[in-house]
């Protein structure tokens, strides 16, 4: 695995986490989908900004059930996801992303419990920044998989 998974459950109003069965009646569906709206928002949006995208990280990063060491290599990872996400939009927001990461005092020893040196991990994620048409090229071709091609997906401008 190169990094933490990202797992979200939805609860109800109680806090319990919801257990629909595919052929439930809709309204269970329609309770889901106002709880789901009321704890993140955005997943239900059309039209997301970055910058909304970014926030959804941190607080991934920052909330239950994830709650990273703050120096962690986890933590790293989803700030790295963040330097990504700006970087598909323009190279300048992503450089400042960079320069954020760059001066955080990472954990070391954790970095290499996941088979990772920070200074190289710095220098990989610096390569990605100053390599934009590589990194949307991946993109490219990953959204051109004919599996990927069965899914409804967006499109982020840029």
């Amino acid at each position: 695995m190169s990094g933490p998974l990202v797992l979200n459950q939805l609860n109800d109003g109680r806090g319990l986490q919801f257990d629909i069965k595919i052929n439930e009646d809709e309204t269970k569906f329609e309770h889901a989908a106002t709880c789901m709206k009321k704890d993140n928002p955005i997943l239900l949006e059309t039209n997301i900004h970055v910058n909304q995208l970014k926030k959804l990280v941190d607080h991934y990063s920052d909330t239950s059930p994830f709650q990273f060491r703050e120096n962690s290599f986890a933590k790293a990872f989803f700030q790295a996801s963040k330097v990504k996400l700006a970087l598909y939009i323009n190279t300048a927001e992503a450089v400042v992303e960079f320069q954020k990461i760059k001066t955080v005092d990472w954990d070391a020893e954790n970095f290499k419990m996941f088979n990772k040196e920070v200074d190289t991990w710095l220098e990989d994620l610096q390569h990605i920044v100053e390599n934009r048409e590589a990194f949307l090229k991946v993109i490219d071709i990953n959204k051109s998989h004919p599996k990927i091609q069965k899914l409804n997906f967006l499109e982020m401008e840029y």
